[in-house]
């Protein structure tokens, strides 16, 4: 089992990993943070005229990585 920091982000619009597959993988882990994107699918609408949250998503990515590496 993992115990280290773990980041789950995910959208609520996905269709692929189901929202309760991320909340679960979230609480396996004490150290865990869920970020759910609302509307997001399962690219985080990249493929989509509005790249906000695909770059929220880089950004907020990056973010936690420079903190917990």
């Amino acid at each position: 089992k993992y115990t280290g920091e773990l980041l789950v982000m995910a959208g609520d619009a996905d269709v692929l990993v189901p929202m309760p597959h991320c909340e679960e993988i979230a609480a396996t882990n004490e150290k865990a943070e869920l970020i759910i994107y609302e509307g997001a699918d399962h690219n985080f609408n990249v493929m989509t005229d509005d790249k906000s949250v695909s770059e929220d998503m880089v950004e907020t990515t990056a973010q936690w990585l420079a903190e917990h590496l």
